[in-house]
């Protein structure tokens, strides 16, 4: 987890908004590196879960925290393939990239 979203993250950020020359380059890797991200994340949320027989503990805040950011990692990651599919096979009116 600390290599998906302390290292892939970093990547993501760099790509997303300081390489704007390398058009295609930045996309490819924004988009790999965020699917290794994702499918860490989910990864991760399953072996919790199942190391915790599939049941919910809110006794301690470092349990609500940590189901929390999985589950909002995950959507990041959804948003993300959400907005490549738009971008991809979206049509839209004003015809722009």
């Amino acid at each position: 987890m600390w290599f998906a979203w302390s290292i892939l993250s970093l990547v993501q950020i760099v790509t997303g908004r300081y390489m704007p020359e390398y058009w295609r380059n930045r996309y490819t890797t924004h988009a790999i590196s965020g699917g290794i991200s994702g499918i860490a994340t989910f990864a991760a949320t399953i072996i919790v879960l199942k190391w915790l027989d599939w049941a919910f503990y809110f006794d301690h805040w470092h349990n609500v925290a940590g189901i929390l950011f999985m589950v909002l990692c995950q959507m990041l990651v959804l948003g993300g393939v959400f907005a490549l599919i738009l971008r991809k096979f979206g049509r839209f009116e004003w015809k722009t990239r």
